[in-house]
């Protein structure tokens, strides 16, 4: 385990591998390009061999999380009103306004993560190390 985690999952009542988890889950949604509102329910991973369940993750959780990519640079939030309507990408300054309020974690508020130039360009290492403390 990466040392500078242990101060945040202690923190989120976490242990490491429900904390490693919920990092992997959100890193897969961003990636994905996924909705705010997708890590606040349980999601199934389905193998040849097995079956993983996921989540669901608090909200306090994911947005200590998301907040760090964002503060590192590494994601964005756009607003996608309607399918096929083109994305508004939203500044810094909303987006962190967003990811720490509960109440906009909805799916019919048409907010999706992404990852930025620097997020695509970075490695995991540089995404993980992000979760540090300051």
């Amino acid at each position: 385990m990466h040392a500078p985690y242990r101060d945040r999952m202690d923190r989120l009542g976490l242990e490491r591998e429900a904390f490693e988890d919920l990092v992997r889950q959100l890193d897969m949604i961003v990636d994905e390009e996924g909705g705010l509102w997708e890590p606040l329910q349980p999601s199934t991973t389905v193998f040849t061999d097995r079956v993983e369940q996921h989540g669901p993750w608090s909200f306090e959780a994911c947005s200590q999380v998301l907040l760090r990519w964002l503060e590192a640079g590494f994601i964005g939030l756009q607003r996608i009103p309607s399918p096929g309507a083109e994305p508004l990408i939203l500044d810094a300054h909303e987006t962190q306004a967003l990811l720490s309020d509960p109440t906009v974690w909805r799916p019919e508020l048409g907010l999706y993560l992404f990852p930025t130039e620097r997020g695509a360009r970075s490695d995991v290492a540089s995404w993980r190390d992000a979760l540090a403390e300051d």
